[in-house]
């Protein structure tokens, strides 16, 4: 009986998922995207995301769980009728750009810096950007400093890139980039939205250096990196209690979110595009 009521449930889940692509790529889509995967190709491909109405690359069976975002739901932030609106949101981690995606899809009037740190996904990042001139691609790896970084995947999927520091004369494979940094280079007074998958790197951009820019972020999302980097969610936390940074707490899915506490915003987990 357990196994008959587990299969069920996964049967449920699994229509669910499948009625949410649908809406969100269209039938042949969401078949396409089941067919590479089942298929074992990882060559490029395109789906087209109908209420944004343009194309949408991925890699075939390699970016299928970049894909699965288009049917697990994602997070959106609601300004409702405060008059302080979502202007600049950095999206850390941007892999080739779903979540990129879902902010251009309720924010169509924010400036996006979309920043990715592996140059094969950043490839794919571009041309899903497209002609989108208010979203800016970056070659890098979210950092709390300037600094030659090495990389390294312990999974066979494009999501889990992870970064060090080279040792001095030793080859590296992408900058490091402070917040700092990316701030000054793009004029930004405000973060909006600081979205960050950047794989347990997170203990490294919330450090001592945080205080420089911290006070700037109104809205922060991030999975949960304790399995990348032990720790880190507890040292964010603190990190953010010590620059008086003070915030209401949210978990939508997979995600926390940190909504400043001066704010009216919510928060609300859609599936849909």
């Amino acid at each position: 009986m357990e196994l008959f009521v587990k299969t069920l449930a996964r049967m449920f889940e699994t229509s669910a998922r499948c009625m949410i692509s649908i809406a969100n790529i269209g039938f042949i889509g969401t078949w396409k995207v089941i067919f590479w995967k089942i298929g074992g190709k990882s060559d490029l491909r395109r789906v087209h995301i109908r209420k944004l109405d343009r194309s949408f690359y991925y890699r075939g069976k390699n970016d299928h769980g970049a894909l699965t975002h288009f049917y697990i739901g994602g997070v959106k932030i609601n300004e409702g009728s405060s008059s302080d609106k979502i202007k600049t949101i950095i999206d850390a981690g941007a892999n080739i750009g779903t979540e990129m995606l879902r902010f251009r899809h309720f924010h169509p009037d924010a400036k996006i810096i979309a920043i990715e740190g592996n140059e094969q996904n950043f490839e794919v990042l571009k041309m899903n950007i497209g002609s989108d001139n208010n979203t800016k691609p970056t070659l890098a790896a979210l950092h709390n400093k300037s600094a030659k970084l090495k990389s390294y995947n312990p999974t066979s999927n494009n999501e889990s890139f992870r970064f060090l520091e080279a040792k001095e004369g030793e080859a590296y494979d992408v900058l490091g980039v402070s917040l700092e940094n990316i701030i000054i280079e793009h004029g930004i007074h405000e973060i909006d939205i600081l979205k960050c998958d950047i794989e347990g790197s997170e203990r490294y951009l919330f450090d001592d250096s945080c205080e420089t820019w911290v006070g700037k972020v109104k809205v922060i999302i991030m999975e949960c990196p304790d399995a990348d980097a032990e720790g880190t969610t507890a040292q964010v936390f603190k990190s953010l209690e010590a620059n008086h940074w003070k915030f209401n707490t949210h978990i939508v899915g997979e995600n926390l979110v940190l909504i400043r506490d001066d704010l009216s915003w919510t928060v609300e987990k859609s599936f849909y595009l």
